[in-house]
């Protein structure tokens, strides 16, 4: 056992014996998240040390102690009151978590949305960003009948989820901005929004961004616009329309050919699987979902009539 991890496991079982006092002298919840890392924590001594941390106003130890709760850990019976308890007083002291936890728990949609708006309002931007999409698509997480749209509220929160750096808000404007949609009441649109210009420029720009920062639905949908710009391309010489191949080229793709194309959208495609999308996943793996895509559809069709040449000619 190296020192540092001695040191912290002497430290936990000092707080069995007085959790004051190690308190005082280690700083409470940032020793035990030292002792978790390390690998290393008396179990007994966790929960006279949340409660300590709870007594001095930690918002993080209200959280942590309504999950003890809640679950049973650290020895604790599970007490769904205690939770509560420790959930709503958190809450009360302007903590995230424990908004997050009583909007989860919620016996009633209204209930549920009053703890995430707190929680937003407090800077969570997961909270934004799932307000936003509740708001746009009427869809109920909390329960089985549907919420009206508000495209007001929902434009709000994705607004300030935008404001707080957060990359799926950031994501979700883009994709609304390749489209061409806005939030709007009435006249020709999907899902309450109205159709506008589309910014496919602007929206490849936001998408670049976040997916530099490891956010998986950015990469698929830069994958997605690849796959497009391929599409245009061959539309345009199949039925010798007009295009401005300046715009394209200020999406500052690899190139618009299969070959440069279906490379990128792979690269990219494989990034958001890796990072866990299904989505991209799917198309990978299952031939079907790939087949729906204009690059590998036609890549696809390509590496099969090769390797049936190849096969007659070595026969």
């Amino acid at each position: 056992m190296n020192r540092l991890t001695s040191d912290l496991v002497a430290s936990c079982l000092a707080w069995l014996t007085d959790p004051k006092d190690a308190y005082d002298k280690c700083g409470g919840m940032a020793l035990i998240m030292r002792a978790r890392a390390a690998g290393r924590v008396v179990a007994d001594a966790v929960v006279p040390l949340l409660r300590l941390e709870v007594a001095h106003g930690s918002l993080l130890a209200h959280n942590q102690l309504g999950i003890a709760y809640e679950q049973g850990h650290f020895g604790l019976a599970r007490s769904k009151a205690d939770a509560f308890k420790y959930f709503r007083d958190g809450a009360v002291l302007g903590s995230i978590g424990c908004h997050v936890q009583l909007s989860r728990l919620a016996d009633d949609t209204d209930e549920a949305i009053t703890h995430m708006g707190a929680a937003a309002s407090l800077g969570c931007g997961d909270s934004c960003f799932a307000l936003a999409t509740v708001f746009f698509s009427g869809q109920n997480p909390w329960g089985s009948s549907p919420i009206p749209m508000d495209l007001t509220r929902g434009t709000f929160y994705l607004n300030k989820g935008i404001e707080l750096g957060h990359d799926s808000c950031k994501v979700k404007l883009g994709e609304l901005m390749k489209k061409g949609l806005l939030p709007g009441e009435g006249g020709l649109g999907v899902s309450g929004f109205v159709r506008g210009e589309p910014d496919l420029v602007g929206a490849v720009t936001i998408f670049r961004d976040a997916a530099g920062r490891g956010n998986s639905d950015a990469m698929y949908e830069m994958a997605c616009v690849c796959d497009d710009a391929y599409a245009i391309v061959q539309l345009v010489e199949a039925t010798g329309m007009d295009l401005d191949m300046t715009r394209l080229s200020r999406l500052g793709l690899r190139g618009t050919d299969l070959d440069a194309a279906y490379s990128e959208c792979q690269e990219w495609l494989e990034l958001a699987a890796s990072k866990g999308m299904w989505a991209a996943k799917a198309i990978l793996t299952d031939p079907s979902e790939g087949a729906n895509w204009h690059t590998h559809g036609r890549r696809k069709a390509e590496i099969e009539a090769k390797a049936s040449l190849d096969a007659q000619a070595s026969a």
